[in-house]
């Protein structure tokens, strides 16, 4: 839980945060693709590889 500053409306600050939650899901979507495109399909570490490596 954040602090809240005195004076500060936490109620404002609910509405802001769910104003914004739609451009946040769409930020947070780009490293999730990015990660889905390129690394998820490389398939799973059978061992005789690794993701880690340079």
């Amino acid at each position: 839980m954040l602090p809240v500053r005195a004076g500060a409306d936490p109620e404002r600050r609910v509405a802001e945060s769910r104003a914004a939650l739609p451009t946040a899901r769409e930020r947070a979507r780009v490293p999730v693709d990015a990660f889905l495109d390129h690394i998820a399909v490389a398939g799973p570490n059978d061992g005789t590889t690794s993701h880690m490596s340079a």
